[in-house]
């Protein structure tokens, strides 16, 4: 029979052997009999210390694995050594495809956490079994109960629920990257999703949302892969600490920066990203807003935004109204007109035109303006649908007046970055052929930083720096396998959709539409309205 071992007591007799191993060597002219004895009497039968280092260095399997639902959504791949049933150390597993040549791989992917993942599996604070609280709220008093107890209790109740408030009632809370690739957060998500339940956003009840960048371009996950940044010419690490929250993407910053790209981290405190950066903008803490507004005052008063790029892909040539400070509509300016057809001042002709790429005007519109000239500056007058005149200007011109207040003086005071820092900051920016900015999860704890955000959407605007590699705002950097999404959303296209597909290119009308469709029944409830609803706030 197999003597079965646990690891404790293996590492205690491992221990216990090495110490008498060592002792015998010890023993200056001990006689060969006595060490035999010696030897004979312990329960293996080593010869030397190199025995056991070779025994500690044998398994009963090697399997690959990853680290499931461990508030990281990373999926490092690992290599686990299995001994008696228990894992007993892990390593990087280097199985990543390379992307590009041009683009060095992901491997190897993990960090420390992984690597002491099985001292956290097995050590002594981690429950093992189900309890139930016996005492008063806070008491800390429970008892241990068997998991077909707990099944029991859990199946009851939420039957109860069901019958007598209805499924609704019933709130699933992951939290934040509390997930991971495998059946563990497929299973638990579709379960609560064919239950009925309501499933509250993980991301907006710890904070993690990014609400500037929802409020701009109208949708949260804008990242590319990690490798992105090898692509950039400047990267701005602001309020973001990588080699400490993405430490298996950490190193494609410093692989930039290998390749000639300059880091800048822009953080109150001197963290273990910005140790490695070539530039530290210490500001002061929740003035990042201000410090963003009095660089694009700079970009603007220099004239280095890349005028065709603002005219044709943001809002900023989009006429609004003097006296109601709305954008101006087609349902202003024609009988039946559509309140979804926005409008531009074309140069060339010196006439309010449709703005390409406005919702209304059909699933075929692109932004590509033609031989349109939308102006950026001015003030003009435009004959309404009821025969009335009414002045627009350009929203460009709105944010020259905004940004008035944001001289690299004013912006010295509030943020205690030196004027002539920001200047060169803004210059760098404008110059650079590729800009990333990374600000992720740390950023939105701070007050006002849906503000924040959209100053850095608007250098990035300004800049031409959204939409082609290397550029963009990247909040986590990390990607989602598609296996997962099909399996969490319930949504697997039939092989006549899928042909479709790729005869057929949909339109971004269409996607548009496909998720508000989506969203009627797919969409987590917000935190804050439920909260606020449910939880006395």
């Amino acid at each position: 029979m197999t003597r079965q071992i646990s690891r404790r007591a293996f590492l205690k007799e491992s221990a216990a052997a090495a110490v008498t191993l060592s002792l015998i060597q010890l023993r200056f002219g001990a006689p060969k009999a006595a060490q035999a004895a010696s030897s004979s009497s312990r329960k293996k039968g080593y010869g030397n210390w190199e025995d056991v280092y070779r025994e500690k260095w044998t398994w009963d399997k090697v399997v690959n694995s990853t680290h499931h639902v461990a508030n990281c959504a990373s999926a490092c791949p690992w290599v686990l050594y299995i001994k008696d049933g228990i894992v007993w150390r892990e390593e990087q597993n280097g199985v990543l495809d390379s992307r590009s040549p041009d683009l060095p791989d992901y491997n190897p992917r993990g960090c420390q956490k992984g690597a002491c993942f099985s001292q956290l599996m097995y050590g002594p604070h981690r429950l093992k079994y189900p309890v139930k609280r016996v005492g008063p709220r806070g008491s800390g008093k429970w008892k241990r109960i068997t998991w077909d107890e707990a099944y029991e209790e859990i199946t009851n109740k939420m039957l109860e629920v069901i019958r007598e408030d209805g499924p609704e009632c019933i709130i699933h809370e992951s939290g934040t990257a509390n997930a991971g690739y495998g059946a563990a957060t497929s299973g638990e998500m579709s379960f609560f999703d064919y239950l009925g339940a309501t499933q509250l956003d993980g991301w907006a009840t710890v904070g993690d949302m990014p609400l500037g960048v929802i409020l701009t371009w109208g949708l949260f996950n804008t990242d590319s892969t990690a490798d992105d940044y090898v692509r950039s010419d400047l990267i701005f690490m602001w309020l973001g600490n990588p080699s400490y929250t993405r430490i298996p993407e950490a190193h494609f910053f410093w692989e930039a920066r290998y390749r000639g790209a300059k880091v800048v981290s822009i953080a109150p405190d001197y963290n273990a990203s910005t140790m490695h950066a070539d530039q530290w903008i210490n500001l002061r803490v929740g003035t990042d807003a201000a410090l963003a507004l009095s660089m694009a005052k700079v970009i603007i008063d220099e004239g280095l935004y890349k005028a065709d790029y603002v005219k044709e892909q943001t809002d900023l040539p989009i006429l609004v109204r003097d006296d109601t400070r709305k954008f101006l509509r087609a349902s202003d300016m024609e009988k039946r007109g559509k309140d979804n057809v926005f409008y531009l001042w074309d140069s060339k002709t010196g006439k309010a035109v449709r703005a390409p790429g406005s919702e209304g005007l059909g699933r075929s519109t692109t932004l590509a303006l033609g031989k349109l000239d939308p102006a950026l500056e001015g003030s003009f007058e435009v004959t309404l649908a009821d025969g009335s005149k009414v002045r627009v200007r350009p929203v460009f011109e709105l944010l020259k007046q905004r940004l008035a207040d944001y001289t690299p003086e004013k912006a010295e005071k509030i943020t205690g970055v030196g004027a002539d820092t920001i200047r060169e900051l803004a210059r760098e920016t404008a110059r650079a052929k590729a800009v990333n900015m990374y600000s992720s999860w740390g950023s939105m704890k701070h007050y006002h930083s849906d503000l924040f955000q959209r100053g850095i959407i608007l250098l990035l605007a300004l800049t031409g720096n959204v939409g082609y590699r290397g550029t963009g705002l990247k909040i986590g950097a990390w990607y989602m396998l598609s296996s997962i999404e099909s399996a969490v959303s319930g949504v697997k296209p039939t092989w006549y959709q899928r042909l479709l597909l790729m005869l057929f290119k949909p339109t971004v009308r269409e996607y548009i539409k496909y998720f508000r469709e989506y969203e009627k029944d797919k969409m987590y409830v917000p935190a804050l309205m439920f909260l606020y609803h449910h939880g006395g706030l």
